[in-house]
């Protein structure tokens, strides 16, 4: 059953960062257990080996694996932990140069050529955490696209039905971006939006969820947020605003729907459908306003 009641207020909503997504630091001693075993084993199959059989390549295996999950310093170190171990098995199993220098001039081409894959790999997983991170942010004003919002809301809402929790959401759309496209541009524009999510994600949680869903909207999750909690976090949002320096000479207004799950619907559409109906109820009468909605 949707409850329905009707305020006027002005509004506007912020978003959460994504990062990278890291390893706790349990898993990271386990990469690093697993780096010195293999490390162990290869140094181990060097010793009993004959000496003219090389066994380089295999090595990249725990560079890679150090320099991939643990990170460059751990590569590095372990690089040059094994080109130390590698000449010390090489001078163990007798194998003789026409002179000592040689020795360390092979352990220093072999660090070479490993802290040069160490860097490769290193940035190389900068480079996909990166197009990752991009994939999921919406590209004018750095907080999450619609398809990551998705994501994560659905994730939130199968933990409210399973725990039989309560979430909120808000549906905010600007009243006056076209007024501010066709007055002073369309790059003005883009800079308002970027304004009003920069200041929205400034006022959230952690926890909360800040969406553009395109256009001049935004939409906010609030998981585990009951009806009064809800009213604060966009009144705040709403204050903070209204006193953002650049924003105030614009009179920015937004017709807000907020629809607070006491009982969670079937699906994420189910609830944004509700929730833009709410918005729209204002956006089509007096618009600067907010709906208050519960959905039980």
């Amino acid at each position: 059953m949707l409850s329905y009641r009707g305020r006027n207020m002005r509004l506007q909503s912020r978003k959460s960062e994504s990062a990278p997504i890291k390893s706790s630091p349990q898993v990271k001693w386990l990469w690093i257990l697993l780096t010195f075993i293999l490390v162990g084993v290869l140094g181990l199959f060097e010793l009993s080996t004959n000496p003219e059989i090389s066994i380089a390549l295999l090595y990249l295996i725990p560079v890679a694996v150090a320099s991939w999950f643990i990170g460059r310093n751990f590569g590095i170190a372990i690089s040059a932990f094994i080109v130390a171990m590698w000449t010390f098995a090489e001078i163990a199993k007798g194998k003789v140069h026409s002179s000592v220098s040689i020795h360390y001039w092979y352990a220093a081409v072999r660090l070479i050529f490993f802290l040069v894959v160490t860097t490769l790999l290193v940035k190389l997983k900068t480079a996909l955490n990166s197009e990752m991170i991009m994939s999921r942010l919406d590209f004018l004003t750095d907080v999450m696209n619609s398809r990551s919002f998705y994501e994560l809301a659905t994730v939130e809402l199968e933990r409210c039905k399973r725990y039989k929790g309560v979430l909120s959401v808000a549906y905010m759309d600007m009243d006056n971006l076209k007024v501010i496209n066709d007055k002073f541009g369309h790059s003005k524009g883009d800079d308002v939006l970027r304004a009003v999510a920069g200041t929205i994600k400034e006022n959230l949680r952690k926890t909360d969820i800040v969406a553009r869903m395109g256009g001049d909207e935004f939409i906010i999750l609030f998981p585990e947020t009951e009806y009064k909690a809800a009213d604060r976090a966009v009144k705040k949002i709403q204050d903070a605003l209204k006193q953002k320096k650049g924003l105030r000479e614009f009179s920015i207004t937004f017709s807000i729907g907020i629809l607070t799950c006491e009982s969670c619907p079937e699906s994420i559409d189910k609830m944004i459908e509700l929730v833009d109906s709410l918005m729209y109820s204002i956006k089509s009468h007096k618009k600067d306003g907010m709906a208050h909605s519960t959905y039980k």
